[in-house]
């Protein structure tokens, strides 16, 4: 009789054991899932700072009251169709007179992503790490090193490609400044390059 009971008693240990488990599964399932949801959640609200304007060969945007300039012509700009499917983006959040950032892509949801990215233009104070890292990248590599407009040094960074190519980049310092033009193009051609200082001096003359 007592070896029964304990037997009874070992079933019902062992069932609410069966059960506790159960339960925790199901909370690290729910946090998982809470998880996801938070990053999602996350994503969507820095896309809604995000616009988009079809390219139709502009070469300024008006954000946060700033009229900010971009290049008139990008690498190969006869290549890109304008009033078509290729749009510019910038980040409202990202608009300042000495850091902004323009994006030039296929589709209106193309935010810089590799399969729709075509180029980009980025303005950046020289204390700010990306600028700064491939400004002091292109120093370190003694990469080819081309003048433009008014004397300015520029470094050209040609495309590495691995899993996928990286794209194209000349930087410049000037004025405190960091500035990048970027191009989904490969090689590093002279005729690559006098695309990239054509593409350089069309911003130049805008500011002068």
């Amino acid at each position: 009789m007592f070896i029964r009971k304990a037997g009874i008693s070992t079933v019902a240990i062992w069932a609410l054991f069966i059960m506790l488990l159960a339960c925790a599964s199901a909370q690290a399932g729910d946090t998982r899932s809470q998880t996801e949801i938070t990053a999602s959640d996350i994503q969507e609200d820095e896309q809604q700072y995000i616009v988009s304007e079809q390219y139709n060969g502009q070469s300024s945007f008006k954000c946060n009251d700033l009229n900010l300039k971009f290049p008139s012509y990008f690498p190969f700009g006869a290549s890109r169709v304008k009033g078509s499917n290729t749009f510019v983006g910038y980040n409202v959040r990202n608009c300042a007179a000495d850091n902004y950032a323009v994006t030039l892509g296929i589709g209106q949801d193309c935010h810089g992503e590799n399969i729709c990215y075509l180029g980009g233009f980025f303005v950046d104070k020289e204390s700010k790490t990306y600028s700064s890292q491939v400004l002091r990248s292109a120093l370190e590599r003694s990469l080819k090193h081309v003048s433009l407009d008014g004397g300015i040094d520029a470094y050209f960074i040609p495309a590495e490609c691995n899993a996928y190519c990286n794209p194209a980049q000349l930087v410049w310092f000037s004025y405190g400044m960091v500035f990048i033009i970027e191009s989904k193009i490969s090689g590093d051609s002279s005729r690559v390059l006098d695309e990239f200082v054509k593409s350089a001096n069309s911003y130049l003359f805008q500011v002068r």
